[in-house]
């Protein structure tokens, strides 16, 4: 039941029938509750569908990002989108059961132009933006060579010339982490995003949230940032 409070899963048809037996609740209500949380517990697919394509599915998450105070992302295995080249971009999303498989080429391009432009938040000044990942997003080799190199340029330019408002934190292989770095998330002040591979699962259940917002504060202490981060990408694309 506190995995259901929480929103940490849904609960099955033979679940509500049971708890309705139980209580005396109206079933056919739980059951229209069931369907509509079904709804918008979507898949990606469903996602880009209902927000008019995938690019369109990239500007609400703009609009989310705009409208926040304080951003949080951490990505174990991958750069963040915020921290993405156009090319990156582009291969990462054509790698197999990725978004390329379910939208068009024209949709995909509009996709990578509109993460582009979210890049630009990093440096508008009224909002405090944390970014971590582990020492795996530089070194996982998800896209050619050539690509993953310019993209560890960029990064360590980005994690060298941000606004003091923005830090971009690499957490090295050589120091013990904090906290079990199962997936990729991210916190938009009050909201948390968990991200797993049929579609993103928004919570805003209080200690969920401030739980994660402990998890950035713990990740933030062993990051490289700033220089240090920079030189840790030098490195890597030198063994490339």
């Amino acid at each position: 039941m506190s995995k259901l409070d929480t929103g940490k899963r849904l609960p099955s048809q033979a679940d509500l029938e049971a708890w309705a037996a139980v209580t005396g609740a109206d079933q056919v209500e739980l059951l229209t509750l069931l369907a509509q949380a079904r709804r918008e517990y979507a898949t990606i697919q469903d996602l880009y569908a209902q927000a008019g394509g995938a690019d369109a599915h990239q500007s609400a998450i703009g609009a989310a990002e705009q409208a926040a105070t304080r951003i949080a992302q951490f990505q174990p295995t991958m750069i963040l989108g915020l921290l993405q080249t156009g090319q990156y971009a582009h291969e990462l999303l054509h790698l197999a059961g990725g978004p390329a498989e379910i939208t068009s080429k024209d949709d995909i391009a509009r996709m990578i132009a509109s993460r582009m432009r979210r890049a630009a938040i990093l440096y508008e000044p009224g909002r405090e933006v944390t970014l971590l990942m582990g020492e795996a997003a530089i070194r996982t080799r998800l896209t050619s060579s050539g690509t993953m190199r310019d993209q560890l340029a960029h990064l360590a330019r980005v994690a060298e010339t941000t606004p003091s408002n923005v830090t971009v934190g690499i957490v090295p292989f050589s120091r013990p982490w904090p906290v079990a770095p199962l997936g990729g998330w991210t916190l938009r002040d009050d909201l948390l995003t968990l991200e797993h591979a049929g579609g993103d699962l928004e919570l805003a259940d209080p200690a969920e949230v401030d739980r994660y917002w402990r998890n950035r504060g713990l990740l933030l202490e062993v990051a490289a940032t700033g220089s240090d981060a920079a030189e840790l990408c030098k490195r890597a694309a030198a063994q490339i």
